[in-house]
Order: structure tokens, then sequence, then C-alpha cells
């Protein structure tokens, strides 16, 4: 796979920081992905995402913030454009699938705008989309 651009979702980073099986292949992709040409993202609305699963977990605000200058050191903290939330909009409102978030749309409209961009996540509704790689299917070869 030749990945120019990786999106991580909010699913990854919980499976990365619970050290989980699924945790693990997220470490794995990540770190192969740092010895590449490859800029790993994490858009604000992940970090949104993020805090509230830490607050509906009851982890520290410490925890939070330690983990979120992890999660910095590792990819590059990106804002939505006008362009992709226009398009994340347009994306959700022409889909039958009605249980996926809004946020999600957001990611996968940052996976159509971003040349060659792949989604890592572990939500289900990924593992079909074109932009998605889906964190059960393993870690993909190249």
């Amino acid at each position: 796979m030749d990945l120019e651009r990786c999106i991580i979702d909010t699913s990854a980073w919980i499976e990365f920081f619970k050290g989980s099986e699924d945790g693990k292949l997220v470490r794995e992709f990540i770190l192969r992905l740092q010895n590449e040409p490859t800029v790993c993202y994490t858009p604000t609305v992940v970090i949104a995402e993020f805090k509230k699963k830490y607050v509906d977990f009851g982890y520290s605000s410490e925890r939070f913030d330690e983990d979120l200058e992890r999660i910095k050191y590792l990819s590059t903290i990106d804002q939505i454009s006008e362009h992709v939330a226009i398009n994340a909009g347009k994306l959700r409102g022409e889909s039958e699938e009605s249980n996926i978030s809004i946020i999600d749309y957001i990611l996968l409209a940052m996976g159509k705008n971003y040349n060659n961009c792949k989604v890592l996540s572990k939500d289900r509704h990924i593992k079909n989309k074109e932009e998605g790689i889906y964190i059960d299917d393993g870690v993909p070869e190249w």
C-alpha cells in the first residue's frame, strides 16, 4: 500500500491507548508509517470525541493530557476546512446509512479531499468504504 496520508479515527486512538490486540495493530501501523513519507493526521473533531470518551470512561484530565501529547507527537493535528465540512454534510445527506455519525463523514470527506488518504478506524461502517482501513482486518501490507 502506498499511502501519502492517513487519518486516525477516535476508535483507533482508543484501542492504541488501551493496549488491546487491535491497539497493537494500530501501534504497528502508525510506527510503520513513521518510517515512510506519510503524514498521519488527527482531526480536531477526533480530539473532541476522544475527550468525550475519556470523560465517559472516568479517566483523569492528566491522563487525557498525557495521551493527547502522545497523539500530537505521532500525528499532525488538522483543522477541518470549509470544503471538507460541506462535502461531509453532502455525503451524510445523500447516504442511506443513518447510523454513521457526522464526525465519521467528516473523516471520510477528508479522505476524499486528500490524495491517497485512508481513514484508520475500528468502526464497522468504515470497512467497505474506499477511504477506510478497518482495524479488525489487520495491518495492511505494503
